[in-house]
């Protein structure tokens, strides 16, 4: 999660690390495989 931006109507987004995301996915899946298990 890269922060949080509040609206003029009181609305909050978050806003996300889509490239932090992938990097995190990529390393559950090669820890996966070294642990035997399958990847997505």
């Amino acid at each position: 999660m890269k922060g949080v931006a509040k609206i003029d109507d009181g609305r909050l987004i978050v806003l996300l690390d889509i490239a932090g995301l992938f990097e995190i996915e990529s390393f559950l899946g090669e820890q996966e495989v070294a642990e035997g298990g399958t990847s997505r």
